[in-house]
């Protein structure tokens, strides 16, 4: 291993989560846990904000069909499986139907930080990989649903 880009990202999330837990806690009881957890998602978004801008460095097209091929293994490896409905410039859409963030979370205890620390980056991912992207998702599994459902659609001009 040369770099954290060489863990697995599941790896890196249980790492934060097992260290980011105790700290939120803590801030929990100081400000509330409405008010702890709305600073901490505001957090992890322009984290992930930033994270999609790198990662559309990455690629020679920031559009999703490269997004699906070359950063959604990096996304998906050992955590999630997944069913790819559509890959396209203007509307790809995949399914989660198994979610290994849920499991770790559950397991270490903290199904209440999963969404938090895992299911909001997302729209700000995208937003970050390129900002004419809009990402919607009604159902997922960190909520207690079957599936999760991603849905990205490049927005009108």
């Amino acid at each position: 291993m040369k770099t954290i880009d060489d863990v697995p990202l599941i790896i890196r999330r249980e790492i934060e989560a097992l260290v980011l837990a105790p700290i939120i806690r803590a801030f929990e009881k100081e400000v509330g846990q409405e008010r702890c957890h709305a600073i901490v998602q505001e957090i992890i978004k322009d984290l992930a904000q930033k994270t999609g801008e790198k990662w559309a460095e990455r690629v020679e097209n920031n559009e999703m069909p490269e997004f699906v091929e070359h950063l959604l293994p990096i996304f998906s490896k050992d955590a999630l499986d997944l069913e790819v409905e559509q890959v396209s410039i203007e509307d790809t859409r995949w399914d989660v139907t198994r979610c290994k963030y849920a499991e770790m979370y559950k397991k270490h205890g903290l199904e209440d930080l999963g969404f938090i620390l895992s299911c909001s980056r997302d729209g700000c991912l995208f937003e970050g990989y390129n900002e004419n992207l809009c990402f919607t998702r009604i159902h997922t599994i960190m909520e207690g649903d079957d599936y999760c459902d991603f849905r990205i659609e490049k927005k009108s001009d």
